[in-house]
């Protein structure tokens, strides 16, 4: 390996994430030597798409010159406070958005992050090259070997510390989750008059070709907006009897009448 590129690497997780990353970097020249997860039939779905051992003992699990952690949040500290000797020498990268990096701080020599903002599916592809990603590290060095694996996925690769990557974070909360969560519930409500879900995809894909090329504030429309009370009530009295769906409606909604106030 050259010092200034890392050319092999083991991964930590074996879900969504873990999946697309791991085969993408196998796809720009990286060579996978070992997965590790909890549940050993996971690894070895994962080991035999790249064609490497699995295991579920962390400490078999080989170094490499990268070791990425692709887990959940909460797992990490834990984690990477079993990390054998050996896998401490390498260069040791989670890819949370929301986990400041250091999380490594003594339990590593050289250690980053690289952070994909994109949502992934194990059902679903994704071009890497078009994700941005976000990189930080523990010294100069360390970061430059990171951005050469960043950008062997991707056009795109920003340097952002910790505090702004958990502002992206939640920027990708707001995007995908919560948005797919409210494609959720509209589908529920079609559902309950016997419509197919087909209905909301022209709605839904206009909305986000909108922001492509416009401000989202400026893409806004609805009652809310125009603070239709008549409207608003019908609809609130049409989700009586899901108190949940009736307090994102309220909450959504006010926070768009706000919005045309300030």
């Amino acid at each position: 390996m050259c010092s200034n590129e890392l050319t092999e690497f083991s991964i930590i997780g074996a879900g969504a994430v873990a999946t697309h990353m791991s085969v993408a970097l196998q796809a720009a020249g990286m060579h996978p030597l070992g997965v590790y997860s909890r549940t050993l039939e996971s690894a070895q779905a994962l080991g035999q798409k790249l064609g490497c051992p699995a295991t579920d003992r962390l400490s078999d699990l080989p170094g490499a010159g990268m070791l990425l952690l692709a887990i959940k949040d909460d797992a990490l500290p834990d984690v990477i406070g079993r990390l054998n000797a050996t896998q401490r020498e390498s260069v040791v990268v989670h890819t949370a958005g929301g986990v400041p990096i250091d999380v490594f701080r003594g339990k590593a020599k050289r250690f980053g992050v690289i952070y994909p903002l994109q949502t992934f599916s194990r059902q679903r592809q994704v071009d890497f090259s078009a994700v941005p990603c976000f990189i930080e590290a523990s010294d100069r060095a360390t970061l430059g070997l990171i951005r050469g694996v960043a950008e062997r996925l991707t056009h795109t690769v920003s340097e952002l510390d910790s505090a702004h990557r958990a502002v992206v974070h939640v920027a990708g909360v707001f995007a995908n989750n919560f948005a797919n969560r409210c494609f959720a519930i509209a589908q529920e409500l079609l559902a309950t008059c016997g419509l197919p879900p087909e209905l909301l995809l022209p709605i839904i894909d206009e909305t986000a070709k909108k922001v492509h090329t416009m401000p989202a504030r400026q893409a806004q429309t609805g009652p809310a907006l125009r603070n239709d009370r008549l409207v608003m009530e019908k609809h609130e009295q049409l989700l009586t009897e899901r108190p949940d769906w009736l307090e994102i409606y309220r909450t959504v909604s006010r926070s768009i009448h706000h919005d045309t106030l300030s």
